[in-house]
């Protein structure tokens, strides 16, 4: 018959993440275009699904995406002559800030509450420590 193994969501604990960018995908979003942004966390199993973040198609000085370009590339100015490109975004590396929300139907997930670069120093936070419940589903 068909074999379906099963996956499980994570659910990370409150804290900062080192999360490498992994991929980049157009969507359509209830308030019109979207980019979902998967972000791969460092720290942790590298089996684990990337935590994704949305942001709108708009690339300005007030937006999300160039808040969150800016601190891919390290949280210096960007260029005014800088054209947005997803590609050069792909493998680089910023700080999350997870929190946890519940869904509609009473599921956790995690959100990004900030994104920030990593400091020049190049000092990352240790990651959270994982429940023994949350250390189980990895293993």
């Amino acid at each position: 018959g068909t074999r379906i193994q099963q996956t499980f969501i994570m659910t990370w604990p409150v804290g900062e993440y080192v999360g490498k960018i992994d991929k980049i995908t157009e969507k359509e979003g209830i308030y019109g275009p979207q980019l979902q942004i998967a972000f791969k966390l460092v720290q942790m199993d590298p089996n684990a699904s990337p935590v994704l973040g949305w942001c709108s198609q708009t690339f300005s000085n007030k937006s999300k995406l160039y808040a969150w370009t800016k601190a891919a590339f390290g949280g210096g100015d960007i260029p005014k002559a800088y054209t947005f490109d997803s590609d050069d975004l792909i493998g680089k590396k910023v700080l999350l800030t997870l929190v946890i929300r519940d869904r509609e139907d009473g599921t956790p997930f995690n959100r990004i509450d900030s994104l920030r670069s990593i400091p020049e120093t190049g000092e990352i936070p240790d990651p959270p420590s994982l429940n023994a419940k949350q250390q189980d589903v990895l293993l």
